[in-house]
């Protein structure tokens, strides 16, 4: 997900990704609930390309990293990242590609829509124009949202009020919200209001 922003903020188009749950995958592709999709992707390998790619790779680092580090000991992003193995550094570079293709996809007019697993569903999403407007929505001070302030939406553009409708009418959505200025937002239910939570940068993945 880190890489997918990146190269949507290095582009400076923006774009809007939609996550849902995997079990209303059919809610997207078989119905027009909430989100009308102009281009959808059949229930076959290309749409779980990700997902497949994102398994070998954790496949093949746990196979490499078994002989090098002691039992129960964990592997994180450090070995990955400073391992030299073709094979990871072959499924890395699949997994570049797809997240550049995503980024590309959110260049087009409307959302990408993708499943907690990373399937992606379709592109070119429109938000139901008829879900009620959001008046107000919360702006989270810490990671958790606990801490949080009203703030009002007729400040802020069609990309960002869309994705607020979307996840007051629909509280299983996440959606990231990519600026063409580069600023990101993860916007979705939490409690009683929609809430978003501003990302300047994505540190380590931004080149």
């Amino acid at each position: 997900m880190r890489r997918i922003v990146a190269t949507i903020r290095a582009a400076k188009h923006g774009g809007t990704i939609v996550i849902v749950p995997p079990a209303d995958a059919a809610r997207f592709t078989d119905e027009e609930t909430f989100i009308t999709l102009k281009h959808r992707f059949l229930d076959e390998e290309p749409r779980r390309r990700c997902r497949s790619l994102m398994v070998r790779t954790v496949n093949a680092l746990a196979e490499v990293c078994a002989p090098l580090v002691a039992p129960g000991v964990k592997v994180g992003w450090n070995e990955h990242a400073s391992l030299a193995d073709p094979l990871i550094s072959e499924l890395d570079e699949a997994i570049y590609e797809v997240a550049h293709l995503i980024a590309a996809l959110a260049d087009i007019d409307g959302a990408v829509v993708m499943t907690q697993r990373f399937e992606i569903l379709g592109f070119g999403g429109v938000i139901a124009g008829e879900l009620p407007d959001v008046a107000r929505v919360a702006r989270a001070l810490d990671v958790e949202g606990e801490h949080r302030i009203r703030e009002r939406t007729d400040l802020v553009g069609t990309r960002h009020n869309a994705a607020y409708r979307l996840c007051s009418a629909y509280h299983d959505a996440l959606a990231v919200v990519v600026s063409q200025d580069g600023g990101t937002r993860f916007v979705r239910w939490k409690g009683d209001a929609v809430t978003y939570w501003d990302q300047v940068g994505v540190a380590a993945v931004d080149t």
